[in-house]
């Protein structure tokens, strides 16, 4: 193979190279972009646990613990 032939295959392959490159990041740049334009769900807050309290029961008291007397 002489020596032109040689430096156009490289120049080929790099410019090859260099394409699919080129073109992979384009791809990863629209898929980036695209899940960036979905909409973050919002998370549902929860109400801090109400603790149950029975005002007055049998016993009189103001908890609902079991009392026993």
């Amino acid at each position: 193979m002489s020596p032109l032939k040689l430096f156009a295959s490289i120049k080929e392959r790099r410019r090859r190279s260099a394409q699919q490159s080129c073109e992979e990041g384009a791809q990863i740049m629209r898929r980036l972009q695209e899940l960036l334009a979905v909409p973050t769900p919002t998370q549902a807050v929860a109400a801090p646990f109400a603790s149950v309290r029975i005002e007055n029961d049998q016993t009189g008291c103001r908890d609902d613990r079991l009392h026993w007397s």
